[in-house]
Parts: C-alpha cells; sequence; structure tokens
C-alpha cells in the first residue's frame, strides 16, 4: 500500500493505494497444501479530505473509495464504491473523541443487493 497527504490549516486532502494479493493465497488441508484458485487480487483507492473547524477543536471528515473483491463469483453492477464521514472532537488537550461512518451498496448481476452500514466511535488519551 502507498499513500500521500497535503496538510495544511485548516484542510488536508490525502489519497492512498492498496493491493492485497489473493491470487497466491494458499492454505493447508488434512496436510496438503492447497491454492486457492477462485480468489483473484483485489485493489483499493481511497480519497479523502479533514477540515479543522477555525477557533473550535473540532474535525470533519469525508472520503470516498473504490474496492474490488478478490472472489471470482457473480459480478458487480456499477463501481464498486464506498463512502466515508467523520468528525473529531479534542477536549482539554489531552482527550480526542472520534465518530465515522462507512456506507457501501454493492449490486449483483444475480439481481441480489447488499448494503453494508458501519458505525465507529473511538476515544484516546494522550498523557
Amino acid at each position: 500500500s502507498a499513500g500521500i497527504a497535503y496538510m495544511t490549516t485548516p484542510l488536508s486532502v490525502g489519497i492512498d493505494l492498496e493491493v492485497c494479493n489473493w491470487a497466491d493465497f494458499k492454505f493447508e488441508e488434512e496436510g496438503i497444501l492447497r491454492y486457492a484458485n477462485e480468489l483473484k487480487n483485489a485493489y483499493r483507492a481511497g480519497l479523502g479530505a479533514e477540515w479543522l473547524i477555525p477557533g473550535v477543536p473540532v474535525k470533519l471528515r469525508a472520503g470516498l473509495g473504490y474496492q474490488t473483491e478478490p472472489q471470482t463469483g457473480p459480478s458487480r453492477d456499477g463501481l464498486p464504491l464506498f463512502y466515508t464521514c467523520g468528525m473529531g472532537f479534542l477536549f482539554d488537550r489531552v482527550l480526542a473523541v472520534d465518530l465515522a461512518g462507512r456506507y457501501e451498496r454493492k449490486d449483483y448481476t444475480s439481481e441480489a443487493t447488499t448494503i453494508n452500514k458501519q458505525a465507529l466511535l473511538t476515544a484516546s488519551y494522550r498523557f
């Protein structure tokens, strides 16, 4: 994986790329080494921005990502995109609280649709 960011105040922008080599995935079954022939390499690219609200210790974040799947099963209709957003709060320069979310919709040619929604809340204390 690789990434690059441009950081200024109040705006930061970043891009990252990742390749996961599933095509060479091996596993052992009943003492025999096997290859997962039904897997292919997966790719992910992301673009995100973070804006520090002037005069307030709050950061707003938004992102867009592209991610392929390693399975060789049913193909997807449309682009494999996902969207992210979040915000971070800093309290007394020692406690940070972050809230983030991710949304992804997958439409398959087999007329099946999956929707993935994720939320994450974290806190960190600096001492």
